[in-house]
């Protein structure tokens, strides 16, 4: 394991205690670990909602273009006849 040594504003260490004492968690290390997990867990949510939304967008643009597809070759050869 690493060791870290970390500078902090007085209203985060407070922060920190006030977990502690609340039991939230045991110690400042066990309560950063959870935060960073937290925020590791966030980071693959939203990495995965895009990677949804470019598969969908991309679906719908291949839908669009198949249906424009099939207009404009129905369309024009039914305007020759």
């Amino acid at each position: 394991m690493v060791q870290l040594t970390v500078s902090l504003p007085d209203s985060v260490k407070a922060y920190i205690d006030e977990q502690i004492a609340s039991g939230r968690c045991t110690s400042a290390d066990e309560l950063f670990v959870a935060l960073i997990e937290q925020e590791q867990e966030q980071e693959q949510e939203q990495r995965a909602k895009q990677q949804v939304n470019r598969m969908l967008r991309s679906r719908l643009q291949d839908e669009k273009w198949s249906g424009l597809r099939r207009l404009t070759s129905g369309g024009i050869s039914g305007a020759r006849n």
